[in-house]
């Protein structure tokens, strides 16, 4: 077998491993009915500015009303939009924000938005990403950065609870999501401008779940 037909052969089981770990995330969410999951965000998804940034290039992702999610390329996985299935063995309810390719940045954006005491978000790769690069999500309000959230690892979720400086009611709220290599790195996000106490922890969640069965 000669070099080229080798690397054919490898790209076409690569991606055909790629889209079987989508298909694999994507069937997860059929077995969460009935699980007391909290939302992705109040924020409006609707309402956000989102586009992918390239040093001073930014390209607008396109909103799709019937899908209810912004897409920012041809490619399947690249938009932003709600989702649900299972990181670090458990079920969640998130925004999908996969980075982009080539280190590329995904900012998300709300203008004039209620805010209340906080900042609450985690980050969170689904079941099947494994480890790889780390992805990180950058969270900014009023302009200012709050904090950071990064991921290596489908088993290791990282939240970012920060209180609000004193301001106007209400004021703009940016994310920025980013990695070196997009590869396998199925990132999914919940944000709460509103919260006045830290996300839930793993054990607070399941032992909210077994008191609502």
């Amino acid at each position: 077998m000669h070099d080229r037909d080798r690397r054919l052969l490898s790209a076409t089981w690569a991606t055909v491993l790629l889209w079987a770990i989508y298909g694999v995330a994507a069937a997860a969410a059929t077995d969460l009915e009935g699980t007391d999951l909290q939302p992705a965000t109040a924020l409006r998804l609707a309402d956000a500015q989102v586009h992918v940034q390239a040093g001073d290039d930014a390209t607008e992702c396109t909103w799709n009303k019937d899908a209810e999610a912004f897409r920012c390329s041809d490619d399947r996985w690249h938009y932003v939009g709600p989702y649900a299935g299972r990181s670090n063995g458990k079920p969640t309810r998130c925004m999908w924000v996969h980075p982009p390719t080539d280190g590329r940045r995904l900012v998300i954006r709300w203008e004039a938005v209620p805010l209340g005491e906080a900042v609450s978000a985690t980050l969170a790769l689904l079941d099947g990403a494994g480890s790889g690069a780390k992805v990180q999500a950058d969270i900014q309000v009023r302009g200012q950065h709050l904090g950071s959230a990064s991921v290596k690892t489908d088993r290791a979720p990282a939240t970012v609870h920060k209180k609000l400086p004193r301001g106007d009611d209400k004021g703009s709220v940016e994310v920025i999501v980013q990695a070196s290599s997009h590869r396998w790195r199925l990132a999914c996000l919940t944000l709460d401008v509103h919260a006045d106490k830290p996300p839930e922890s793993e054990d607070e969640a399941e032992q909210r779940g077994r008191r609502g069965r």
